[in-house]
This record gives structure tokens, sequence and C-alpha cells, in this order.
């Protein structure tokens, strides 16, 4: 059985095996040790097999554009997909929710490049906020200073925790299926 617990400095040699992303995982486990976060991690056998990041709060410009609570950055490492460690890691999210006062939990998805991860958030029954994706993009700087341009696709989600299903937006008269996000991309 997988064990679901709270992620803490001492993972973080773990989780920089799993994934290379060592100043996120660090910043994860820092911003866990406030009020604002939660990270959790999903262990087997004494190994980190995914993780997940459950907001609350945001302080600074983001803050107002931000629909919280929301989850962030759920990752499983690939050798261990389709065994129930996602669900398992949004289960326990979901129940930080609640624990915290909050009745509907968000979360956002390309639905281009991570159809596997939309396809999961449906099933669990998360509803798409608004019909069509946004089209996002962000210049930043990389490693070597040099200017880079990432263009990419955000469709945010939201689930319902307290009560019946979250239902399809407004004027759209089903749910939203993984085939319509890819037309409605594809034609926008």
């Amino acid at each position: 059985m997988y064990d679901i617990r709270d992620g803490t400095e001492a993972d973080l040699q773990a989780l920089f095996r799993v994934r290379q992303t060592h100043a996120l995982l660090e910043q994860y486990v820092l911003d866990a040790q406030t009020s604002l976060t939660r990270f959790v991690v999903c262990e087997h056998e004494q190994e980190i097999l995914g993780f997940a990041e459950l907001v609350f709060e945001v302080r600074g410009r983001k803050a107002q554009s931000m629909l919280l609570p929301r989850f962030n950055d759920l990752f499983v490492v690939p050798t261990a997909r389709n065994r129930g460690i996602g669900t398992a890691l949004i289960a326990a999210l979901e129940s930080a929710t609640l624990e915290r006062g909050f009745t509907m939990l968000y979360c956002s998805v390309d639905p281009v490049t991570n159809h596997r991860a939309l396809a999961l958030y449906r099933r669990l029954g998360y509803q798409p906020v608004s019909p069509v994706p946004e089209r996002k993009q962000e210049v930043f700087f990389d490693a070597w200073g040099e200017v880079q341009e990432h263009v990419y696709w955000r469709l945010e989600l939201v689930k319902r925790l307290d009560g019946p299903p979250t239902t399809a937006p407004r004027g759209h008269p089903r749910p939203l299926e993984t085939t319509d996000i890819a037309f409605i991309v594809y034609c926008a």
C-alpha cells in the first residue's frame, strides 16, 4: 500500500532523484512549513513515487488572478503511473482542503501536452471553469542568461468537495471531453 504523507526536508535527496528540479522542490518543502501550502509525497517501500503541492493562499502580484485553493505540480514517476498514485495524492489533497474549511478545489492543466492528467482530473470529477482553454505566453531568462519564450495552453478545472458534482460551465450543455479541448485548441 502507498503512504501519502507530508514531505519534509529529509525527503529532498530522494525527491531530487525523482525529478531534477532542485530549487522548485526545495521551495515546496520550505513553503509547506507555513500555513500557505501543503506538500505531500507518496512513498512505497521507502521510495518516493510521487508528490503534489496544495496552495491555500498566494501573496504578491499573482494573488488576484489565481483561483484558490488549488493543487499544483502533481507528479508521479513514469514507472509508477497507472497504479492509482495520482488518485491517492489528489484524495489526500481533497481531504486537506476540506479540513481547512474549503469546499472547492481548483487545478489547471495544459490540455494539449498533458492529456493524461486531464483525463485523470475529469475522471475524478473536476470540471472546466471555462469552455475554452487559455493561451499563455511567458518570457524568461534561461540558465545561460538568454531570453526564452514559452507558449502553452492552460485549462482551469474545479471540483466541489462537499456536495453534488460540479456542473459544466454555464452555456455549455455537457461536460467537455478531451477531444473537445483538442479541437478547440486546434481551431484557436
